[in-house]
């Protein structure tokens, strides 16, 4: 593969987290729960909830597909470790001073350890992975049927899984795990060791067949346990471990992996993609959910219009993407007119040294 930046893929970067920020709006409203069954606003919501999902699986779908043939460092932890306990740190003063939420023993260590104690399910999950990432690469380029792996891979961890009504997950954290993001990174390399074979135009049109799938498994569930009361879920088709988002995560790597984009937009797309996983920090903060996320929004939700209700949400969503991707461009710049203080270059020079110790360390 060509060692050119591809901008098309942090296009992408931007996108999937245009996708989770509407899938947290959806998750922490609980605005799914709550809305009347087939009417406009349940239909937008679970027909959109069909591509969200799936842009977890992309982001480390993007690392095994970049990093499998690289010489990746631990090291490279230190970067996002830093940055994580920066904004978690920073988080818990704001609310020092003005009390949004109250403060307890959890929160305090929570926010001085976010990463140990899971402040961020995904980046904790993700940094395990960053350590075993050395040796997935080894097996990666040594394993001669990789292509048999990734096939066992999909049929156990991706397909099996749709029928867990009655047959029991081997990953019982249905895709939030350690676990999902091996064989999802697995099969990224996969992918970046033998390349793509499929058309773009196909891509296209899979893409919305497997959607339009999802949504109306969604819509046949709900019509079998209302009509005789099961006990089982409806979104099933929904989860991260299923065969339908990866083939989500898979296809839209593909469609943006070759984009080609004019010299203004690849200006934008660099600037924007270098914030893109501070706006997740910033957002998904314990103490800026609870501004984010409260009850009132779900009531507003309920009571406007069809048009207003997606005006919200899309509007919401980009809203809350551009604060926080200015929150973090007024950050760095802080920080770089901060860094060129001797003493601070000097604390910052230690702490690499220390945390590259550490890893090292336990690293081996």
């Amino acid at each position: 593969m060509d060692n050119k930046r591809n901008y098309g893929i942090d296009f992408l970067r931007i996108f999937l987290m245009f996708l989770i920020i509407i899938g947290h709006f959806y998750a922490h409203t609980e605005v799914r729960d709550n809305l009347e069954i087939f009417s406009f606003k349940w239909v937008f919501v679970w027909a959109t909830q069909a591509l969200t999902v799936c842009a977890v699986n992309c982001f480390i779908l993007i690392t095994g597909y970049f990093s499998w043939n690289r010489d990746f460092s631990v090291k490279r932890v230190i970067p996002l470790w830093k940055k994580v306990v920066l904004y978690s740190i920073i988080l818990f003063l704001i609310n020092l001073a003005f009390r949004i939420v109250p403060i307890t023993n959890g929160l305090i260590t929570d926010s001085f350890l976010p990463v140990v104690r899971k402040q961020y399910w995904f980046i904790t999950y993700y940094i395990v992975l960053c350590f075993l990432i050395p040796f997935l690469n080894v097996a990666i380029q040594k394993i001669q049927k990789l292509q048999i792996l990734i096939k066992c891979i999909i049929c156990i961890f991706y397909i099996l899984p749709i029928f867990s009504v009655a047959i029991p997950e081997i990953d019982i954290q249905e895709g939030y795990s350690v676990i999902g993001f091996i064989t999802i990174y697995l099969i990224g390399a996969y992918f970046g060791r033998v390349g793509f074979k499929i058309k773009k135009k196909n891509a296209i049109i899979l893409l919305v067949t497997n959607n339009l799938i999802v949504f109306l498994s969604k819509c046949i569930l709900s019509i079998i346990v209302q009509k005789y009361d099961l006990s089982f879920g409806t979104a099933l088709f929904y989860h991260y471990n299923t065969i339908f988002q990866l083939f989500n995560a898979i296809l839209l790597l593909r469609l943006f992996s070759d984009i080609k984009l004019n010299a203004k937009a690849v200006k934008l797309v660099a600037v924007t993609s270098k914030h893109v996983f501070p706006i997740y920090l910033i957002h998904e903060h314990q103490i800026i959910r609870s501004l984010l996320w409260s009850t009132g929004i779900l009531g507003i939700l309920k009571a406007t219009n069809s048009i207003t209700f997606v005006a919200i949400i899309l509007g919401g969503s980009i809203g809350i993407f551009l604060l926080g991707l200015i929150i973090d461009i007024c950050i760095d710049r802080f920080f770089s007119l901060i860094d060129k203080l001797p003493q601070f270059r000097r604390l910052h020079t230690f702490l690499d040294k220390k945390c590259g110790e550490w890893i090292y360390k336990n690293g081996k």
